[in-house]
């Protein structure tokens, strides 16, 4: 069936990267988070960045997420940037909870700064998506 030539397909596509030497974005996030997971690495690793600047935030996964944390695990000099409510890529693994958890994520929390004001949409709109958005059962 279907399944069985999907699981054809993506072993003749991860063959063809290993023949041509090449990685993907996936492949490279995996090689982040594994030298993110040794202490050491980590820590040169994240001395290396004074400032990290993460936008969308809320599109992130996990494994996005963890070596962010594990770069700048006191959260010095660290900025992410998002909106909870747009948060539209959970399909591809994109966990909402990671821009939600971030101000906790520390043993000193996270600053917030709410930008409220919206140049981009007239009050018809943004009345009609604040509604939608008030049925959320988390913000």
């Amino acid at each position: 069936g279907w399944a069985e030539q999907l699981k054809q397909l993506f072993a003749g596509y991860v063959e063809a990267k290993q023949a041509q030497n090449v990685l993907d974005y996936d492949d490279l996030l995996l090689y982040w988070a594994q030298m993110a997971a040794e202490p050491e690495i980590a820590a040169h690793l994240g001395g290396r960045f004074d400032h990290v600047l993460v936008d969308e935030y809320q599109d992130t996964n996990r494994l996005q997420a963890s070596i962010l944390m594990a770069l700048k695990p006191d959260g010095a000099g660290l900025t992410v940037v998002g909106d909870d409510a747009q948060s539209i890529y959970s399909f591809r693994a994109a966990e909402v909870r990671n821009i939600l958890d971030f101000p906790n994520q520390f043993a000193q929390a996270a600053d917030v700064v709410m930008l409220e004001r919206n140049y981009r949409s007239t009050e018809t709109i943004l009345a009609a998506a604040n509604a939608v958005i008030g049925e959320a059962s988390e913000r």
